[in-house]
């Protein structure tokens, strides 16, 4: 199943930063630490901007089917909570 047949083609300003940080929160911290700073090895420093450097598809992709370490969140957030996932991962770039 493609991704576009889930997600129209949005750009990821379209989520809610607010909601967003409630997901993070609740699914991403354990690995991406509170503030983005990666807390097991391996695992992107999303404060600097590692791994945000791909189009919005294909982080929607990762989020929702996972990527090396990370599950996929496919069975846990849907649509819209992707988007404002994403978009309060951007936010947090300094």
């Amino acid at each position: 199943l493609a991704l576009t047949a889930v997600l129209p083609a949005v750009p990821a300003e379209a989520g809610d930063v607010f909601k967003g940080r409630q997901l993070y929160a609740q699914h991403c911290t354990r690995c991406h630490g509170s503030d983005g700073r990666s807390v097991l090895p391996g695992t992107p420093n999303l404060s600097r901007g590692e791994g945000l450097l791909a189009p919005d598809q294909v982080l929607l992709r990762s989020l929702r089917f996972g990527k090396g370490l990370m599950p996929g969140f496919e069975a846990v957030l849907r649509g819209r909570e992707l988007l404002d996932v994403l978009v309060y991962v951007r936010s947090l770039q300094r």
